[in-house]
């Protein structure tokens, strides 16, 4: 039994060994692989990313992890990722192979891990990626990523390559990962006024693979992450126009302050707040209570999804307007001709469900 035992335990290791050099054989055979990493607009980001360098003729490899995971593969085809269980990183090592087999010349990979050690391990043990996007860096994944912004940014950080290029939108934190690309030879690009809109971000990220390749410049970058695309206008149930904005993928507060405070005026006669609960994010709930702050600015709050009740006491205990419980979102349609409302807090669940319905048409004008 002991001798089996020793055998087993020579042939597991001799596996990983092997497994460890044809990875890193894989690896080399790309031109160059890009991880996308921050908190919001990572997969976003990632796919504008493949849209201009597929269009300069690179053979392209992406794998986005956000709210549907996704494959696009080196022909442009796009697969759902079906996952038996939680995300694991070793993920990646599956989809890096899948790349290698389509000859792709570059691989984006959206970053999954969220533990500060498991961002390191993603990257240098398993992706070894030559450039890093970082979109932000926002108040979200407390306690997983640490306790504050600094932890936060100190979790993201430890994805900064060696020897490579590092572009990011988040000025607060630029000097910080300047600091640790030094340490890594890596040099760490600010891109300004990008914090909201990743198109300039995309564009310096792409502009050094694609210098000396066509580039068309009749398609704007701009367009790609528009906000316009999460407007809703619907008819209520009298057949009265009213509006509904989803930034259930926002997810945290800063965001959401963002781009609420955008379309938020005096246009419209009502003006409403859903917010979508997640059993398994009450964090959320306590970021959104400190760092949401225009809660007052609402006519009336109504939650939906999970354990509404623990959603439904912390905000009555620091909210002054009205809230109540409801059991899902059809009561948008009994609003008020020239009614607004915001969709926030998380995607999952019953927000997903109802943005699925509505990009189907139900009550579409």
């Amino acid at each position: 039994m002991l001798f089996l035992s020793i055998i087993i335990s020579i042939t597991y290791l001799i596996y990983l060994i092997y497994e460890y050099y044809y990875n890193e054989k894989i690896k080399k055979s790309f031109k160059k692989i890009i991880l996308v990493n921050g908190i919001r607009g990572k997969t976003s980001t990632a796919i504008q990313i493949d849209s201009v360098l597929r269009e300069n003729g690179y053979k392209v490899f992406t794998k986005t992890t956000g709210t549907d995971p996704i494959i696009l593969d080196c022909n442009n085809n796009k697969f759902p990722i079906i996952r038996k269980g939680s995300p694991n990183i070793l993920e990646q090592i599956k989809i890096i192979k899948k790349a290698y087999n389509q000859k792709a010349e570059i691989l984006i990979l959206e970053c999954m891990a969220i533990n500060p050690d498991l961002q390191l391990v993603s990257q240098k043990r398993i992706i070894k990626s030559d450039i890093l996007v970082i979109t932000n860096i926002r108040p979200d994944h407390i306690p997983e990523m640490g306790r504050n912004l600094d932890d936060i940014a100190f979790a993201i950080s430890r994805t900064i390559p060696e020897n490579g290029l590092v572009f990011t939108a988040d000025a607060n934190y630029y000097e910080n990962f300047q600091k640790i690309g030094k340490d890594k030879n890596s040099k760490v690009v600010l891109v300004e006024n990008s914090e909201f809109n990743n198109s300039k971000l995309v564009y310096e990220a792409c502009k050094n693979l694609i210098k000396n390749k066509r580039y068309n410049k009749q398609k704007k970058l701009e367009n790609f992450n528009n906000i316009e695309n999460k407007i809703y206008k619907l008819k209520n149930n009298k057949d009265q126009d009213i509006i509904f904005i989803n930034l259930f993928s926002a997810n945290d507060p800063v965001s959401s302050n963002h781009w609420i405070k955008k379309y938020l005026n005096s246009n419209y006669k009502k003006k409403y707040l859903i917010y979508n609960n997640r059993q398994d994010r009450p964090n959320r709930i306590l970021l959104f209570v400190n760092y949401f702050d225009i809660f007052n600015d609402f006519d009336e709050i109504f939650i939906c999804g999970e354990s509404k009740h623990l959603a439904y006491k912390l905000f009555k205990k620091n909210i002054s307007i009205d809230i109540k419980k409801k059991k899902n979102m059809d009561f948008i349609y009994d609003l008020e001709k020239d009614s607004i409302i915001f969709g926030i807090g998380n995607i999952k669940g019953q927000g997903y469900e109802f943005i699925q319905r509505l990009n189907l048409g139900e009550h579409n004008e």
